[in-house]
């Protein structure tokens, strides 16, 4: 949950820089600045497998299949989930703050 907020804070950082017209700093691209922290999240090794996952991989186990086929199986479903979880938090965030400043600010 922690990481989740992280991407929050960090949804609503792009987007106030982006309000105070300092958005070329990361090309004016909302993606940009949550591609680098994910990347750094993944390299560092902040991804844990899910239980349903490493579940699924004793499965396959079970049923005959190898060890690196389970083993790559768990670990690109594990950063695919990591990596949808934080992007619907960081979107999210990014477009509630988005649709709040345009109503507020852009009448006046």
């Amino acid at each position: 949950m922690l990481f989740q907020i992280q991407y929050a804070l960090l949804a609503i950082v792009v987007r106030l820089m982006l309000y105070w017209q300092v958005g070329w700093l990361f090309g004016e691209m909302i993606l940009v600045p949550f591609v680098l922290t994910e990347s750094v999240q993944i390299s560092l090794g902040y991804v844990h497998t899910s239980q349903f996952i490493q579940v699924f991989g004793q499965v396959l186990t079970l049923c005959g299949f190898s060890s690196h086929v389970v083993q790559c199986y768990t670990k690109i479903n594990t950063v695919l989930l990591h990596c949808i979880e934080d992007l619907s938090f960081y979107l999210v965030t990014f477009c509630l703050l988005h649709s709040y400043l345009d109503e507020n600010f852009t009448s006046r």
